[in-house]
């Protein structure tokens, strides 16, 4: 499933960012490409509800967030994520870990990388930040064994 720009035609703040979800087993894969804005991260979060639900009847399941281009961001999508992960953990559907891959060439990535990192771990859902999908994806595997 992938999503883009909206042109805002309907009076709303346009959506900035793009993104593709994929499933891997247990994991949720979302390439995402900024910078964004809060109305994405409203956006991205109607959008992977279906996903969620069949993630969350498989039982334990985890989230890969690949950054492409920028990781830049608002303060208010970083607030409106941080509400997202809590109701999220509040209800019982948090993920069991959260991997973020952020290559040194992504803009921001040095500056957004622990602010992206904090909106998990302090819902209590352990996030760590990775350079490649294959470190990211070797530590996601172990948590879902664990």
């Amino acid at each position: 499933m992938a999503g883009s720009l909206d042109d805002g035609s309907d009076g709303r703040s346009p959506v900035l960012g793009r993104f593709q979800f994929r499933l891997d087993g247990q994991v949720l894969i979302c390439t995402v490409q900024g910078p964004f804005n809060a109305e994405f991260i409203d956006h991205l979060q109607g959008q992977s509800a279906g996903l969620l639900d069949e993630l969350i009847r498989l039982g334990k399941w985890a989230v890969i967030v690949v950054f492409q281009s920028s990781a830049l961001t608002s303060l208010s999508a970083l607030t409106l994520l941080t509400r997202n992960v809590r109701s999220r953990a509040q209800s019982g559907r948090s993920p069991a870990a959260c991997a973020l891959v952020m290559s040194p060439d992504v803009e921001g990535a040095a500056l957004m990388t622990a602010l992206y990192l904090r909106c998990y771990v302090e819902n209590g859902v352990p996030a760590q930040a990775f350079e490649t999908l294959e470190s990211a994806r070797a530590w996601i595997d172990a948590r879902l064994t664990e």
